[in-house]
């Protein structure tokens, strides 16, 4: 009677083990897969093998966005037309405002919200800029 308990343990123990190996080398989460191995045993397994494999070429980020570029502050870049459409920011706790007109985002500058030193990103910039940086838009924002 106790060692079918400990063999029923032992192979819930190997299957969520199993299921974590496989899910590390597959690009998942072995922490999660280990539970989710135990969970459902051999179903959790087949669930997983099921799954694509995630690489990261086929990564989906959590943002569409750009990424912040960390590149110096005295890169200019090419002028961005006012009329954009789209326009984002990240204020001071870098959370992110967004989608603007450029109206609203000129209103958000007159309130404060951002700054010359503040991320922006609109369409057609292929990275996230400081206002600073991008030719002629201070002065947009200003007059």
């Amino acid at each position: 009677m106790k060692t079918d308990w400990l063999l029923s343990l032992f192979g819930t123990l190997l299957i969520g083990s199993i299921t974590a190996y496989l899910a590390k080398g597959r690009g998942r989460n072995p922490t999660i897969w280990f539970f989710i191995g135990m969970g459902l045993g051999i179903f959790g397994l087949a669930a997983l093998l099921l799954l694509p494999p995630i690489t990261e070429a086929n990564a989906v980020s959590k943002q569409q966005e750009p990424q912040i570029q960390s590149e110096p502050d005295e890169v200019i870049v090419h002028p961005i037309s006012p009329e954009v459409d789209v326009w984002f920011f990240l204020d001071e706790s870098r959370n992110q405002h967004g989608p603007l007109s450029f109206d609203d985002f000129k209103k958000q500058w007159e309130e404060k919200l951002f700054f010359p030193s503040s991320y922006v990103w609109c369409q057609g910039m292929s990275d996230w800029k400081k206002v600073m940086t991008i030719e002629g838009l201070e002065n947009r924002l200003n007059s």
